[in-house]
């Protein structure tokens, strides 16, 4: 077993701009790219639901900073809190210049004007929000066979402390490529390093987990937890990957009694601890 915390901050600086298109969907102009962790569909499903649309009326547009101003950029799991708090915001102020406009055109005053929509009345920002700490727990279950020292995963369960989650899809495969990198850290890669220099030339020396490897992920999820921003979330990109390497050379000491505390944990490591411990494993 291993336990990890990780702090959610408050938002960052960004910027989301939305327009109305001819035919009534949104263009969500966005300065933050997608890397494939699901970024632009979070972002897509906060304009939909804050506005009332279906999902299918809201398209992103990936722009540069001649067209919005400054973002820190994708790093630190800062995207969905960040991303997240600037389109909520972002749908307040366009529903009001939509009620605005609406008022205009009718001749009428504004609060006789009526938005339908899916999100409350005002917002709040980040910027003097404390962070709140997630956690993640993990229990590995490994076989070791004691004659060649290989490492057999059984199995590794990783549950996490969350908040509110934005794009369900994007969130479990965050967790589940955090445990792939993690079994990967743990086991497999390594990039043999010699005096300084890396050894290893190709992917047929540096091993990779592939499909094999991690079957087993189980993910449960304690909701409830206290998140960050008016949609209160939290991030979850770097929480899954750190405690599984922990995890795993936990439950290889607890199953043949001789700890390795350098990674990979590789067959020759292993057998080289229970010959200086004796050749003894326990049961």
């Amino acid at each position: 077993m291993a336990v990890y915390d990780r702090a959610t901050h408050a938002a960052q600086r960004t910027s989301i701009r939305l327009k109305l298109q001819a035919d009534g969907s949104i263009e969500a102009q966005v300065p933050v790219m997608e890397t494939g962790t699901g970024s632009h569909t979070m972002i897509r499903r906060v304009v939909a639901a804050g506005l009332g649309l279906p999902l299918d009326h809201v398209v992103i547009r990936y722009v540069d900073t001649a067209h919005l101003p400054y973002d820190s950029g994708v790093g630190g799991s800062r995207v969905t809190i960040s991303a997240s708090e600037a389109a909520h915001l972002g749908v307040l102020e366009f529903r009001e210049a939509l009620q605005r406009e609406m008022a205009r055109a009718l001749g009428v005053p504004v609060h006789q004007t009526v938005s339908d929509t899916g999100i409350g009345q005002g917002g709040r920002g980040g910027e003097h929000e404390e962070a709140v700490i997630s956690f993640c727990v993990q229990i590995a279950q490994v076989g070791v066979d004691v004659e060649t020292g290989q490492v057999f995963l059984y199995e590794v369960l990783s549950a996490h402390d969350v908040a509110e989650i934005l794009e369900p899809i994007s969130h479990q495969s965050q967790i589940e490529g955090g445990v792939v990198m993690g079994i990967g850290y743990a086991l497999r890669e390594d990039l043999g390093i010699e005096e300084g220099r890396v050894t290893a030339a190709h992917l047929g020396d540096y091993k990779m987990s592939n499909i094999a490897d991690t079957a087993g992920i189980r993910v449960e999820l304690l909701r409830g937890g206290k998140g960050v921003g008016a949609l209160h979330v939290k991030g979850i990109g770097e929480l899954p990957n750190v405690p599984t390497a922990a995890a795993i050379a936990n439950a290889v000491a607890d199953a043949v009694g001789v700890r390795i505390d350098t990674l990979p944990i590789t067959a020759e490591k292993v057998l080289r601890a229970l010959s200086a411990a004796g050749g003894e494993a326990t049961v």
